[in-house]
């Protein structure tokens, strides 16, 4: 069976040098228009994207995401080390901005949510992320110290005194002193 889009890629591969040339000599011959038109149009094509920002919500979501995993400009080199570095990727799917906003809106999304991979080790996908708030995001990080699969804060946050016992106080006794939960949360702070 004929599959175009096999040919077109065989086709391009073998033909590579010599369409290059053909765009540089295209550019070339009408690199003046081209620059009139990019100039004539440039508040134009400035409005449109600004149009597009503004009637899809999760156009900076989606973009954000596709940057951190290289398939956009604009990442640090820090950004793109942890992320499109680690092997982090983008599913096939969400790869336009259409199909990744329907299943945001299905799948529970609102304006104060921030989109959250399940798994830190696995790329965006429908199966690995989720809509979470800011607190919940910041407590799923690569770095985020865990006992019996709970982060510490939300142990501090449920168990621990806090007129008594600062945050930092029980992270440094189960982070450095190597303490077991129990006797941090409620050991006598010696001043």
């Amino acid at each position: 069976m004929f599959n175009r889009t096999e040919y077109m890629k065989a086709y391009y591969e073998k033909n590579r040098e010599k369409l290059r040339a053909q765009h540089k000599a295209y550019y070339e011959q009408n690199r003046e228009k081209i620059k009139a038109y990019r100039e004539k149009n440039r508040d134009k094509l400035r409005a449109q994207i600004k149009a597009c920002k503004e009637t899809h919500p999760l156009y900076n979501v989606w973009t954000d995401l596709m940057m951190r995993c290289g398939h956009h400009k604009g990442a640090s080199a820090k950004i793109l080390a942890n992320y499109a570095g680690r092997g982090i990727t983008v599913c096939p799917e969400w790869q336009h901005l259409k199909t990744f906003e329907q299943w945001a809106l299905a799948n529970g999304w609102k304006k104060e949510l921030q989109l959250d991979r399940i798994d830190n080790d696995k790329g965006y996908s429908p199966e690995n992320c989720r809509f979470v708030t800011p607190k919940e995001n910041v407590r799923n990080r690569r770095n985020t110290v865990k006992i019996r699969g709970v982060s510490l804060a939300e142990y501090y946050d449920a168990y621990a005194n806090k007129e008594v016992l600062s945050y930092r106080t029980f992270f440094t006794r189960i982070t450095k002193l190597h303490w077991l939960v129990e006797k941090a949360l409620y050991t006598a702070v010696k001043h």
